[in-house]
């Protein structure tokens, strides 16, 4: 099985994939295509990567593409700093969109930094 890390792609050989989302629990080939690694975090460089493969499934979770897009974009929230989610936030509120996502259980908090 190959697996991307950063720019690289590594061969892990003998392991195998689980067949379903994580997160929702479609399963592949039934409800899905395709399931991807999706990493939380990168903590090892490339060459220690390549010299022990093993550690590109570290901080992994396996994903459909949709869960992984949404994961992507969480990760992102998560990075960005406080300051310029407090002013998305707040353009939110200004359009009168922030009522729909309240309406659909999302919760949103004012982040202060």
């Amino acid at each position: 099985m190959k697996i991307k890390y950063r720019r690289a792609t590594i061969e892990i050989k003998n392991f195998i994939k689980p067949n379903k989302c994580e997160c929702c629990g479609k399963e592949l080939g039934k409800e899905c295509k395709k399931l991807d690694f999706h990493h939380w975090k990168y903590a090892y460089n490339t060459e220690e990567v390549r010299k022990n493969h093993l550690l590109a499934l570290n901080n992994t979770t396996i994903l459909c593409f949709r869960c992984h897009q949404i994961a992507n974009a969480l990760k992102k929230i998560i990075e960005t700093d406080g300051q310029i989610l407090n002013k998305l936030l707040n353009l939110i509120d200004k359009h009168g969109d922030i009522e729909r996502y309240k309406k659909e259980g999302v919760n949103i908090i004012m982040v202060k930094k």
